[in-house]
């Protein structure tokens, strides 16, 4: 058998096996190029400055079926910002999620989907803050005839950042024991989800973010946390600072504060909510917190 034969009788058994044949394309595969845009709120994309990770979600909009998901990292994205897969002819959905990391669970589901918190898919119903995450979807069409399809995924935010800081709560001591008190930070009202349209569920959870010491300021705590978004006029979000066995130190409406202060929220992506309380003698004052945001990437 000569080369030439033996190299077309190899491509016509490949064809046949893999189902693509020119009378029915249906099993035959097209190409789909996206590309990965984020603008922030301007008109310049700072996806490599925002996005490390990117989870790609594929549905069937014929039968509302799962289809397959893709995960690039990091360095999957330096190398290319978008993905090149190979899907049938018929019409899809995507999804995607960037920077879903380890306090980010999926139900991918076409009914039923959302991201969360471990929490809430494990009943444990704890809460301590949710990933920095970003949202897109595009429909597109795979033709019978396997033209290469390219789409352009945009990218928005999916979470608010809090910024706190506990000033002179170091040094507070509990009256009945007149050791240091232990103080607990609840963030109330947040959403518990969010579903894969990126719409912010009425279902609200308890959030207690993780409380450090403030390297700068022994008599001060920080906390660094993300949330769903929430509408700047939510009268049921609210910081509330207890004692660790559940009595009151105080309460703050981040309504009246994000007034107060003219801080940005609704129809704006990268927001950040800074916030200082000072506790003294005197009582407690709550101001805006001029922080740089030295933490572009905090998860």
């Amino acid at each position: 058998m000569s080369i030439v034969r033996h190299i077309i009788l190899s491509v016509l058994t490949l064809i046949v096996a893999s189902g693509c044949i020119r009378e029915n394309r249906d099993d035959c595969g097209g190409d789909v190029f996206l590309h990965f845009i984020y603008n922030g709120d301007g008109n310049t994309d700072i996806f490599p400055d925002k996005i490390e990770s990117v989870g790609l979600y594929v549905y069937s909009v014929d039968n509302s079926a799962f289809h397959s998901e893709y995960i690039f990292d990091k360095q999957d994205l330096a190398s290319c910002q978008g993905a090149h897969i190979i899907l049938p002819p018929g019409e899809w959905k995507f999804v995607l999620w960037g920077n879903a990391a380890e306090r980010s669970m999926m139900d991918k589901n076409w009914g039923t989907g959302r991201i969360a918190e471990p929490g809430h898919f494990d009943e444990s119903n704890s809460f301590s803050g949710v990933d920095s995450l970003y949202f897109s979807t595009v429909d597109l069409t795979v033709p019978r005839t396997l033209v290469d399809v390219e789409k352009t995924c945009y990218f928005e935010s999916s979470h608010i950042k809090m910024y706190v800081k506990l000033d002179g709560f170091a040094q507070l001591t509990d009256a009945s024991t007149g050791e240091t008190a232990e103080i607990v930070l609840s963030h109330l009202g947040s959403s518990e989800y969010t579903d894969f349209a990126n719409t912010p569920s009425e279902q609200t959870c308890e959030i207690i973010p993780e409380m450090s010491p403030d390297p700068e300021d022994q008599d001060a705590y920080v906390l660094f946390y993300n949330v769903f978004r929430f509408d700047e006029d939510d009268p049921d979000c609210k910081i509330e600072i207890r004692h660790s066995d559940g009595r009151d130190i105080y309460e703050l409406s981040l309504s009246n504060f994000i007034d107060r202060y003219d801080i940005g929220v609704n129809g704006i992506n990268e927001v950040t909510i800074p916030i200082l309380i000072t506790y003294s003698e005197t009582g407690i004052s709550v101001v805006d917190w001029d922080i740089v945001d030295v933490n572009p990437g905090f998860e």
